[in-house]
């Protein structure tokens, strides 16, 4: 898969392909709601397609929606997962949360990893497909061991071609820097004796619900 692959395929193709990128979420009803409202459309920037690219074959799972739709979408998705344990670390999405009924906490219980988390992430690395993480975003030294499952929420000027330029907008936030500390996350898919994938908490499954800013 080239980087200008999401510029050419038909409609169709990437209906299937993103169908086929979301058959391990346990409930097969949010797949359907996602393709529902998720928006399949070509990016106007390339660096964003390089990211889906890299993120995807890595094992991470992408959806992007127009502004308008993410949160019914994400609202959806937490609904039929039916998390036991779900930590917002964004506190700007707590409302939401709160609104639909989903109940969550926005601290760790006991130390003990949660089923899943919600965070944002303003650094996306197109070059290899990584999610940035500071402790201003997560509130955490690490993203790792915080849950099985990552869901991350993103826009799509926050993409960029490399590790390098993630760390200058980094260090331009100037007193609301985390003085460089950032931890980059790539996706990784571990297989058991069957070849089902594996997640845990030290390499969980990361998804990417992305607002796409062109729209």
């Amino acid at each position: 898969m080239d980087s200008d692959k999401l510029h050419t395929e038909k409609p169709k193709d990437i209906i299937r392909r993103m169908t086929r990128d979301a058959k391990d979420i346990k409930n097969l009803q949010v797949e359907q709601d996602l393709e529902q409202f998720s928006f399949f459309s070509n990016f106007s920037q390339p660096v964003v397609d390089e990211f889906v690219q890299h993120f995807r074959e890595n094992g991470g799972k992408f959806f992007p929606f127009p502004k308008d739709s993410i949160y019914q979408a994400l609202a959806q998705f937490l609904q039929k997962q039916k998390y036991d344990s779900l930590v917002a670390l964004t506190p700007n999405i707590h409302g939401f949360l709160e609104k639909r009924g989903i109940p969550f906490t926005n601290v760790l219980q006991s130390n003990e990893p949660a089923d899943a988390v919600i965070t944002f992430s303003d650094m996306l690395v197109a070059c290899s497909g990584s999610v940035g993480f500071t402790p201003r975003t997560i509130l955490y030294p690490s993203i790792r061991n915080l849950a099985k499952d990552i869901i991350v929420m993103s826009r799509t000027r926050c993409v960029f071609a490399n590790h390098a330029d993630a760390m200058a907008y980094q260090l331009s936030l100037g007193e609301n820097a985390e003085n460089g500390i950032v931890e980059f996350v790539t996706p990784k898919l571990i297989l058991d004796e069957k070849g089902q994938p594996i997640y845990t908490p030290q390499d969980p499954r990361i998804f990417v619900f992305m607002v796409q800013d062109d729209l």
